[in-house]
């Protein structure tokens, strides 16, 4: 086990089984596709609208309750991608990308330069991630191997990301 593994608490040890935390001042249909979300999975959303994420609001508390949540839905905001998916990742939360909830695109559209071989749940709709959810909601050694392949998974992308800028800055030379 890595030391990034070590300094990551484990998803079983997290008190929120799923939560988005972000901005809802110009992105009011947020709170309409979190509601969405859990009527179709028949799961609760933790959410903090409008009071935490990138510059805004308490930035500790932010990371704290990201260090605390097993699973970090992914909504759309303004743009085609959202640093949160990277935050949500760095804080050792496995994301949930659900195309429906991504407003213009989808997930793939969204996120296509990283999605390759993503272990973590993605689906076209929310209603067809309800048996993989409560399996994991239920089974705590399931969805700490997933924390771990997704942990896995992201240092790998990672290092293939700064080796792609590298070599492009290679060859600016």
């Amino acid at each position: 086990m890595s030391n990034d593994e070590l300094a990551t608490p484990l998803a079983s040890q997290r008190a929120i089984f799923v939560g988005f935390y972000g901005n809802e001042k110009y992105k009011l249909h947020r709170g309409r596709l979190l509601t969405h979300f859990s009527q179709q999975t028949s799961l609760e959303v933790n959410r903090d609208l409008g009071h935490t994420g990138f510059g805004r609001g308490n930035a500790s508390r932010y990371v704290e309750r990201m260090k605390d949540t097993r699973l970090s839905l992914q909504v759309a905001g303004l743009s085609t991608e959202c640093y949160r998916m990277y935050e949500a990742l760095d804080a050792g939360c496995v994301p949930i990308l659900v195309d429906e909830l991504g407003g213009m695109t989808t997930a793939l559209e969204q996120y296509r330069f990283i999605l390759r071989d993503a272990p973590f749940p993605h689906a076209a709709k929310a209603a067809e991630l309800k048996d993989r959810l409560t399996t994991l909601r239920d089974a705590p050694a399931a969805v700490d191997s997933l924390q771990r392949e997704t942990g896995r998974w992201w240092r790998g992308m990672l290092g293939a990301l700064r080796e792609s800028v590298a070599s492009s800055s290679r060859a600016l030379k």
